[in-house]
């Protein structure tokens, strides 16, 4: 899926054996719950709900020692959320699944971004007879890890909205194309699978609100990927000119069904959390509807410590998927990182 800003042109665990995952019962859809993204310089947005899932026990995950200051804030609150029977899955649950208000509509999403495939090829020129199975993260409704499927690639991708998943499912089948989904957090893998290639597009990484959260994310990269295994995903750069001021705009569209549709944007960013709140009015002819979304910023020395601090070296910052070079102007950051060994 993609995690986007409405006005995508311009703005476009700790100590070993604390953090526990959750077994999830392995079935043709392994449920659980994930984040999302969305192609710079597309429209649409965000998803909605997540379905919990049954689980068989708890596993244990170890983690880089490195990270305990780090996490002092997320140990504490994981006490609490265990003090309400919620643990670690409470905490990530509660800060996804209040977040995808913008990606209710599975179809009109896969019509918005149907066509968008700078990402596709460049992770297509990344991939190499060696990466038999690949994992994409944030999978959305298949848009590449179907026709990386039909280039003979063992995918498994994960999303946390059901709906898109089945979406994906249903494309997939229709393509007489065979991929592993399944509905997972991405903070709390379940695979059994590991890869030397994971790759997360649509700017999904938007979707970690927390340090606590991020430093998840690449520890369940870490778990699945293989030691020199590569991870590549995209996040929008923070233009502090257009981020400072309070933007409010009109949009005018026609969505799949031939209705006009027009949609009155607000958003405003705060300095302190790194959080653009994004706030949208959808007006049909015959209906109004309100949804939001928000999304983290990382700075580029920020994202380089971040990467450092979980086991990986960055190997090159991009652009854009055209790999034109980074710049303090650059709408997007493409991560291109490698797990130390």
């Amino acid at each position: 899926m993609v995690c986007q800003s409405p006005k995508m042109t311009i703005r476009n665990q700790l100590c070993n054996g604390f953090m526990l995952c959750e077994n999830n019962s392995v079935t043709n859809i392994l449920l659980a719950q994930a984040a999302h993204r969305t192609p710079t310089g597309s429209l649409a947005m965000c998803e909605s709900e997540a379905t919990a899932t049954s689980r068989n026990g708890n596993q244990p995950l170890i983690c880089d020692k490195n990270l305990i200051c780090a996490n002092i804030g997320f140990i504490i609150q994981y006490l609490l959320n265990k003090d309400k029977g919620e643990g670690v899955r409470g905490m990530y649950q509660n800060e996804f699944s209040g977040n995808l208000e913008k990606y209710k509509n599975p179809i009109e999403y896969d019509v918005l971004h149907e066509n968008y495939n700078v990402d596709l090829h460049f992770i297509e020129n990344l991939l190499s007879k060696n990466n038999d199975t690949i994992i994409e993260l944030a999978c959305g409704t298949g848009r590449l890890a179907i026709p990386l499927a039909k280039q003979g690639f063992n995918v498994y991708a994960v999303d946390i909205h059901e709906g898109m998943l089945q979406l994906a499912i249903e494309k997939a089948k229709k393509q007489n194309v065979h991929v592993h989904f399944s509905v997972q957090d991405c903070t709390q893998l379940q695979l059994p699978v590991s890869s030397n290639f994971i790759y997360m597009t649509g700017n999904a990484f938007q979707h970690f609100l927390s340090n606590e959260s991020q430093n998840a994310l690449f520890q369940s990269v870490k778990k699945h990927l293989q030691p020199g295994g590569e991870f590549v995903f995209n996040t929008r750069n923070a233009l502090l000119s257009e981020l400072s001021i309070v933007d409010e705009y009109e949009e005018s569209s026609v969505n799949s069904k031939g209705e006009k549709l027009t949609i009155q944007h607000r958003e405003e960013y705060d300095p302190i959390t790194q959080i653009l709140t994004c706030r949208s009015i959808n007006k049909l002819e015959d209906a109004t509807f309100e949804d939001s979304i928000r999304l983290r910023y990382t700075y580029p020395m920020e994202m380089k410590r971040l990467l450092e601090q979980n086991g990986f070296e960055l190997l090159h910052i991009y652009g854009s998927w055209n790999k034109s070079d980074f710049t303090k102007d650059s709408l997007a950051m493409i991560i291109h990182a490698r797990l130390l060994k």
